[in-house]
């Protein structure tokens, strides 16, 4: 069995990327984006949603998309899962947009919100420079499993992880796990999370149900500067406030992880 989850990062384009000194001035696209509204959400959080999609959209007009991916399998007997995770970096930014629409309609049977926004959209390309090497002990985790990170830098900088349980979109799922009351975000050579005076274990969210693995995402957002992040965010909120970062002094990486009973 195949299952396959799709990150659209709109905010991380900002951190993985940098102006070119050659490009100046953004061109005006026109983005539209939709987004399905029920019991489970509501027609304002569905317009803010379909407003994301939109700039997407605009961006991806105007400068394009990169998609990677990155797949493992989950063995629990007798079955097998192959998980394919696949994220798009958008190779531009948004610089003013104006939604210029916004409408309630219906498509397939579901009230859908839909909107159209006026956007400059710039392309932007990352710097090479300014990055880190990030490998994990294992993808593939128990409950009670230690997870351990070693960051291996370019240069000095701020470091950032970040977990999502990619299960709820309406909740606080976006955890800091790095920096913490242990430590602090500031590396300058090869390093590993956790230290020795605390571990990082495992577990699942209190509401998981299921009997089968869960997959979640670490962000490791990397700085040249000291942000001031909170301990926890909605998704949606967290995917705009790495948009508004300061993209020639950023970058991310984005690591897939599962996490069986």
């Amino acid at each position: 069995m195949i299952q396959r989850f799709i990150i659209v990062v709109i905010g991380i384009l900002a951190l993985l990327i940098i102006f070119s000194k050659e490009d100046v001035y953004g061109a005006t696209i026109e983005g539209t984006g939709y987004h399905y509204f029920g019991p489970d959400i509501t027609e304002n959080h569905s317009c803010k949603l379909a407003e994301l999609r939109a700039e997407e959209d605009a961006i991806i007009k105007g400068s394009g998309e990169t998609v990677s991916a990155q797949d493992w399998k989950v063995c629990t007997d007798p079955d097998c899962v192959l998980t394919e995770y696949r994220w798009t970096i958008l190779n531009g930014m948004i610089i003013t947009s104006d939604v210029t629409d916004k409408t309630i309609t219906e498509l397939f049977g579901q009230q859908v919100c839909k909107v159209t926004i006026s956007a400059n959209v710039m392309p932007i390309k990352k710097d090479p420079s300014f990055s880190a090497t990030i490998h994990l002990n294992t993808n593939l985790y128990n409950v009670g499993d230690r997870l351990i990170i070693n960051v291996d830098p370019s240069q000095k900088m701020f470091v950032y992880v970040f977990s999502w349980n990619s299960q709820d979109y309406e909740t606080v799922n976006v955890h800091r796990i790095f920096p913490n009351k242990y430590e602090t975000a500031y590396i300058k050579k090869q390093t590993t999370i956790p230290s020795s005076d605390y571990e990082l274990v495992m577990t699942l969210p209190n509401n998981y149900k299921e009997n089968k693995p869960i997959d979640e995402y670490l962000f490791v957002v990397m700085s040249k500067k000291q942000i001031s992040f909170a301990e926890g965010y909605r998704f949606p909120s967290f995917n705009q406030l790495l948009l508004r970062l300061d993209p020639y002094d950023t970058n991310v990486e984005i690591v897939g992880i599962t996490i069986a009973k």
